[in-house]
């Protein structure tokens, strides 16, 4: 009798507990949805700038199409590389 008597009581302090638990859980949910609305809120407060302009940039690309100084650095390394591999 006496183990059954520990075992309900264990029951009944976990339901207890579990209880608690999901209230905590669901006032920092309803406290987290509501921080988000008045941050969404606060920012709509401010007048958002939408300035769209467009700005086209032209540049002439060498024969090969290679336009990018650091490719064509890199082929100047991978020639004087090639040379340097010839010589041995």
């Amino acid at each position: 009798m006496e183990k059954e008597s520990l075992a309900l009581e264990i029951l009944k302090e976990v339901k207890a507990n579990c209880k608690r638990w999901f209230i905590i859980a669901i006032i920092e949910l309803v406290l987290l949805v509501g921080s988000n609305i008045a941050w969404l809120v606060y920012q709509s407060q401010f007048e958002t700038v939408t300035d769209e302009t467009t700005t086209e940039y032209s540049q002439e690309a060498d024969t090969d199409g290679n336009n990018s100084p650091i490719n064509q650095n890199m082929g100047e390394w991978y020639k004087w590389l090639m040379q340097d591999k010839q010589k041995e």
